[in-house]
């Protein structure tokens, strides 16, 4: 019987396909690959402008064994080494949504790690107060506000335009051990991880004025208490959405539809708050950034054996980035992880394999501002439902452990996601 349905599918696809015009070059989804400058032998995109024109990241001397943090400017295609501290490496780990401050951290003289910013080409120290080393994860949108962390357990945060440090609080019980790692895009809003008990859990702080408030613990997953930390900030019109993960590679998306900015920040009560959105994006995974209203989510899964690159919607549903855009991955390059996307959910940087130079490369993809493309139908997602999406389902036909494939993610391909194709054939084509 399964080899009748699959037979009648596959000539219903036909039929269909020759009632339909297919437009060539209807997609113009691009892949480009980050090589190293200076004969690295690796490299790795950590975050991308608003835009979508500015990529910052790292690649790796293998000769003096240090990495080197670098820009791209996409609009006159310019690529360009960081300075450093004079220590003679750097990590460029995040860029402020207009591109014009990059954040992350440089060797210094001493060989020291010290957080840093470079601007108009400039790199500048941030002077954290009692500090043996620092480090700067995240940026706001106008470049005014940095967090990062010191001496690897104490959260601060830099107001450039004030040139003020401050220490972020942490749990009661917390002795005092907290950790920073973004920042929203307003500024307003610091997530991390505090100590609680045996361990950190993900939480934010408000720094809006001149003291900051919290940590307001945003995440605890039912029945357990395990390391969790927030990796990303998005604010929107819906509210406010936080995602990260910890131990055990759990990751989580939380969204506050309505933020009460008059919440008592000090009331333990507050602790573990209701949200009125809560994702669990499954084990192991992990999710390290959000589209701009929350709804898309991307990181790395384990797709089989592998690790490999994905994004969940705004249902938790998750896509192996290599499945959707295998049309541009014909080489047997893969991409690993995605770590930054764009608000508007078009471009993807991260760091994967390129078969064509035997690196591991940093990647910026261009998804064509399709978004998430699976619940449509767009197996490929090449742009066009057709022929193709209907042939890998059939070909996967009865699979318990496709990602792609299994449209509407109930553990098994059948006829259900062969009809989700056919009832959009032809879309976008």
């Amino acid at each position: 019987m399964k080899r009748e349905r699959m037979y009648l599918a596959f000539r219903l696809s036909v039929a269909v396909a020759t009632a339909l015009t297919v437009h060539a070059g209807a997609s113009a989804q691009q892949l480009f690959w980050i090589a190293p400058l200076s004969g690295g032998d690796q490299s790795i995109a950590y975050d991308i402008s608003d835009d979508g024109q500015v990529v910052v990241g790292t690649y790796h001397d293998p000769v003096n064994r240090k990495n080197h943090a670098f820009v791209w400017n996409r609009s006159n295609n310019s690529f360009t080494a960081l300075g450093d501290l004079g220590g003679g490496s750097a990590v460029a780990r995040a860029i402020s949504g207009n591109g014009q401050v990059i954040v992350g951290w440089s060797r210094d003289t001493s060989g020291t790690l010290r957080a840093c910013y470079w601007e108009n080409g400039n790199i500048v120290q941030i002077s954290i107060p009692n500090s043996l080393d620092s480090t700067a994860h995240d940026v706001s949108y106008d470049g005014n506000v940095i967090v990062g962390n010191s001496a690897g357990r104490y959260g601060f945060y830099y107001k450039r335009q004030a040139n003020t440090v401050g220490m972020l609080p942490s749990f009661a019980n917390g002795s005092g051990v907290a950790a920073a790692y973004a920042v929203s895009p307003d500024g307003a809003l610091v997530g991390g991880s505090s100590a609680f008990s045996w361990c950190f859990l993900a939480c934010l702080w408000d720094i809006s004025g001149d003291t900051p408030r919290g940590p307001l613990y945003g995440r605890r997953l039912q029945g357990r208490q395990i390391c969790t930390e927030v990796r990303h900030i998005s604010v929107h019109s819906g509210g406010v959405t936080i995602v990260g993960g910890g131990s055990y590679l759990e990751s989580f998306r939380q969204t506050k539809q309505t933020f009460d900015w008059n919440i008592d920040w000090s009331n333990p009560a507050t602790y573990y708050p209701s949200w009125d959105n809560v994702d669990d994006l499954g084990s192991p995974t992990s999710a390290n950034a959000a589209s701009g209203d929350g709804r898309i989510v991307v990181g790395a899964a384990h797709v089989g054996r592998f690790v490999r690159a994905v994004r969940w919607d705004e249902n938790g549903r998750m896509e192996d980035l290599n499945a959707a855009y295998s049309s541009l991955l014909t080489d047997g390059s893969y991409l690993i992880t995605a770590l930054s996307i764009t608000p508007d959910g078009r471009y993807i940087v991260g760091q994967g394999y390129n078969a064509a130079t035997g690196r591991y490369e940093g990647f910026l993809l261009d998804t064509d501002g399709r978004g998430y493309l699976r619940l449509r139908g767009d197996v490929n997602g090449d742009g066009c439902i057709d022929d193709a999406d209907l042939l890998q389902v059939l070909f996967a036909f009865g699979s318990t452990n496709s990602v792609n494939e299994d449209i509407n993610s109930d553990s098994v391909v059948d006829d259900a996601d062969l009809l989700i194709v056919l009832f959009n054939f032809g879309q976008e084509c």
